[in-house]
């Protein structure tokens, strides 16, 4: 897990990756933001444009992905996502190959909540429980970076 804001982004220099989908939200508002998946290298790393309502933590899941990592950015709002070790979890959803995904429930984890311009990386050894309200429920607007690993 990485918990950093965009301002950061040139420490992170040395993952290239990271660095391509960094550079990208970089350059992102809330009036540019893509309407649809952007492809920064087909099939490795791309970026989904996402726009939710937050939610009651006891209304969200853990996330478990095996073959991407997560960059969650905020533009808009704020969100609340607690991070745990996969191994502390209990999945409740099979694994979907297709969509690199299945759900799980935890006990444990550490909470992060983001602001405009900060990011989250998870890599699949952090199951993410995402999309969590502060204190009501709340309109975000935000980029996940998705980095094949």
């Amino acid at each position: 897990m990485i918990l950093d804001n965009i301002a950061h982004r040139d420490s992170y220099r040395q993952m290239a990756d990271l660095t391509q989908v960094l550079e990208y939200m970089a350059e992102q508002t809330v009036q540019t933001m893509p309407e649809a998946p952007v492809q920064l290298r087909e099939g490795e790393v791309f970026v989904n444009p996402a726009q939710f309502t937050t939610k009651p933590l006891e209304e969200c899941r853990f996330e478990l992905h095996r073959n991407f990592a997560d960059v969650h950015y905020i533009l808009e709002g704020s969100e609340t996502i607690i991070v745990a070790d996969i191994a502390e979890t209990t999945e409740t959803t099979p694994y979907n190959k297709v969509q690199d995904i299945s759900f799980a429930t935890c006990t444990k984890g550490v909470v992060c909540t983001l602001y405009p311009g900060d990011f989250l990386v998870c890599f699949p050894q952090d199951a993410h429980r995402v999309g969590i309200m502060q204190n009501a429920p709340a309109p975000v607007k935000k980029l996940i970076g998705k980095i094949k690993v």
